[in-house]
């Protein structure tokens, strides 16, 4: 109404102005009935009048809070509806038009449900929103032209004249799609990542920047004995560990933390509920901020113990012999180059015992290769029995054993040789097999003054047994 009546007053004031300007400039010269002066050019001065009017009276041209809401609506990018109180649809701003692609006037006076999808009715707030009470923000679903459903945030209050009467009610919606589908997507991802830490048989879990646990996979039961509740927010990462590696694991995952560096197959020996030892391999990487600050750590951590049992057996396995069970050929010279090297660091002596079967062959081709294989055992036993549980005893050929004893003398070696003859006497004494042992010996001494390498020694003492042959067959 005050556009209409602005218009008015400028539009009779240019009328008059062109009406009078016309009769005493152009008309009545023509008719020579007056002889008046050329005022056309002040009577158009008629319509400035009418626009100072309008302005003084109507502020025509200046900026009113109507004309500022206008502009305000036509420009913000929420979504605003103007409903009556009959919940038809009064008017819509441009951003609703641009999200439900309808024209302006294929909306304003249809029902708000032309706009409302259905489903929202299916709630009590949906009720409120359309009687034009005051709701705050709720998600809501806005049904644009093509039928698709859009997901808003909406909010709405009522419209109130001067006399304070409800006349309808205001909504104001932000479309959510893109927050929506950002949620969808996180929640299926946490689902996936629950669904998988449910059943994986690896402990999965997450600590803040102190190593205090916030996180725990059920797994956690299995491998430790614990369940999640008893730890999350109450124990570190640490805390696990043996007590006697604690502190050198904490500084060692505190310097990690400080660079934020990964960490990749770490082995620790971490104590279960029950008091047992459980080999873990960890595995995990800094979780950061934006501002790439340090928030905690995401980790897997394996029950290895198993496999750390297998790896020592096949380990075992490979340096063993199968029928005696003494150290085979391959273990025997692991162990002495060991040795040879702490023997170096000491300055102690080594020496070394070779011993073979005297006439094995016979027991094999004239009793059976079963009894042969006794008589191996036997030997085995035997020296196994003989010397002490540091020193090292092995099978390294057929019929031939070695023998190092640790911290020994040279002038040992006679002492050794007898005691093991008298540990033969004995046993064909008492055992009455239906065979008789007879060993052979050589022996070599390691001088850590002059350092030898362990074939060298297995040399000397092989040289020895040869001698020792000799002089028994003659």
């Amino acid at each position: 109404p005050v556009k209409k009546r602005q218009a008015g007053i400028v539009f009779i004031s240019i009328l008059l102005a062109l009406i009078l300007g016309t009769l005493s400039d152009v008309v009545l010269p023509e008719t020579g009935l007056i002889d008046m002066p050329d005022i056309g050019n002040v009577l158009a001065l008629l319509w400035a009048v009418g626009v100072v009017y309008a302005i003084a009276r109507y502020r025509f041209l200046s900026i009113t809070p109507g004309m500022a809401a206008e502009n305000i609506l036509a420009t913000m990018t929420d979504v605003l509806i103007l409903l009556d109180t009959g919940k038809k649809i009064v008017t819509v701003n441009q951003a609703a038009l641009d999200l439900l692609g309808y024209e302006r006037g294929e909306l304003e006076g249809k029902p708000a449900g032309i706009i409302f999808a259905s489903e929202n009715f299916e709630r009590a707030q949906s009720e409120d929103v359309l009687k034009g009470r005051r709701v705050p923000a709720m998600e809501f679903l806005l049904k644009a032209k093509s039928g698709r459903n859009i997901p808003v945030s909406l909010s709405s209050s009522r419209l109130l004249d001067e006399s304070g009467k409800k006349t309808g009610s205001v909504c104001i919606a932000r479309d959510i799609t893109e927050r929506k589908k950002a949620e969808d997507d996180l929640r299926r991802s946490e689902e996936r990542f629950i669904q998988v830490a449910d059943v994986t048989h690896e402990w999965i879990w997450e600590v803040d920047a102190e190593g205090l646990l916030t996180y725990s996979s059920p797994a956690l039961r299995s491998v430790l004995g614990y369940t999640p509740e008893e730890v999350v927010g109450r124990r570190h990462l640490y805390d696990f560990f043996h007590e006697e590696t604690k502190e050198k694991i904490k500084k060692s995952m505190a310097g990690q933390f400080v660079r934020k560096l990964p960490i990749r197959d770490y082995h620790t020996a971490a104590s279960h509920k029950e008091g047992r030892t459980v080999n873990l391999e960890t595995c995990a990487s800094p979780v950061l901020s934006s501002g790439g600050h340090l928030l905690g750590y995401r980790g897997v951590s394996t029950d290895v113990t198993q496999g750390k049992k297998m790896e020592a057996d096949l380990r075992e396995l490979a340096l063993t012999d199968d029928l005696t069970g003494l150290v085979n050929r391959r273990g025997f010279f692991n162990l002495a180059e060991q040795q040879i090297k702490l023997a170096l660091r000491t300055q102690r002596g080594l020496l070394l015992l070779l011993v073979d079967i005297y006439h094995l062959r016979g027991i094999n081709d004239h009793l059976s290769h079963n009894h042969g294989d006794q008589a191996l055992t036997d030997v085995a036993e035997l020296l196994r029995g003989t010397f002490r549980r540091s020193d090292i005893v092995a099978r390294i050929g057929g019929d031939e054993f070695a023998a190092m004893e640790i911290e020994a003398r040279k002038d040992s070696a006679a002492i050794l040789v007898s005691r093991v003859d008298e540990s033969v006497r004995a046993f064909n004494e008492t055992e009455k097999k239906p065979y008789a042992l007879a060993l052979s010996y050589g022996t070599s001494w390691f001088d850590p003054a002059h350092r030898v390498s362990i074939d060298e020694l297995l040399a000397a003492a092989d040289e020895s047994l040869r001698t020792y042959k000799k002089a028994k067959d003659r």
